[in-house]
């Protein structure tokens, strides 16, 4: 009680600071969607679980696409010995050209040849390359120190490539203090100018204004109002969650 005190009598003094009411917001929020149809084996987290960045998160089916990727292997060092050989071919009939020995129309048929097979390479490793990424996409990992909002999956849950998320998280090291404000305050506060958010009541955050909005929200008799969101550092100890009211002052 008496460090909220101080802290009002703080801000108080300071004739320029105006004070607002606002609510917790997250930063933003990361959908993860399944590529292809497929089965989940492994589910490593739960809803509303903190993770750390790189935790496993998911993870499908891979028997099929490891079999995939080694097929593919094969095929790229088949088709890189198949060109090394067209390109000796090509070697030789450049050289029985340029002797007077072979015809331009053997050359020609030897430079296809040849184009050809760089294409088969191309290809090979083109389609490896989709195979290993598919792999890849087969395991979701956290991107960063986050908590996790919603779960759509369960080990054995065959899932089909689809629009909604099978699991959705935001970071939870950073919030939003989102506050309603006429346009007269818009244009008096820049964003990056500093703040202070008083978060439980008593609890001071360093902010700063982190993105203005551009259209209103809504329209009162005194003109419009827009939303302005100010970001800040949180800890784990603070706990905190979106729609918590907190108090804004900007100097």
């Amino acid at each position: 009680m008496k460090i909220r005190f101080f802290l009002l009598f703080i801000f108080a003094a300071n004739a320029n600071a105006a004070s607002y009411k606002g609510r917790l917001e997250w930063v933003y929020t990361v959908p993860m969607h399944i590529l292809n149809n497929t089965q989940v084996v492994e589910v490593a987290v739960d809803r509303f679980q903190k993770v750390k960045k790189g935790d496993l998160l998911i993870r499908t089916r891979q028997d099929v696409l490891k079999a995939e990727l080694a097929l593919a292997g094969v095929r790229v060092e088949h088709t890189a010995l198949l060109a090394q050989d067209v390109k000796r071919d090509l070697d030789r009939a450049q050289e029985l050209f340029d002797r007077g020995l072979n015809s331009l129309d053997e050359l020609k048929k030897a430079e296809l040849a040849y184009a050809r097979a760089k294409l088969g390479k191309a290809e090979a490793a083109a389609k490896a390359a989709r195979v290993k990424a598919d792999l890849q996409h087969s395991e979701f990992r956290a991107a960063f120190d986050g908590i996790v909002l919603d779960l759509n999956a369960r080990a054995g849950q065959i899932v089909y490539r689809s629009t909604q998320p099978i699991i959705r998280i935001a970071p939870y090291k950073q919030m939003l203090a989102r506050i309603l404000i006429g346009p007269r305050q818009m244009k008096k506060y820049k964003v990056g100018q500093k703040a202070k958010v008083i978060i439980s009541g008593s609890k001071t955050k360093n902010a700063k204004i982190y993105r203005a909005g551009f259209e209103p929200v809504r329209i009162e008799a005194k003109g419009a109002i827009y939303e302005m969101d100010l970001i800040f550092t949180v800890n784990d100890e603070d706990n905190l969650r979106p729609s918590e009211t907190v108090t804004v002052y900007i100097p």
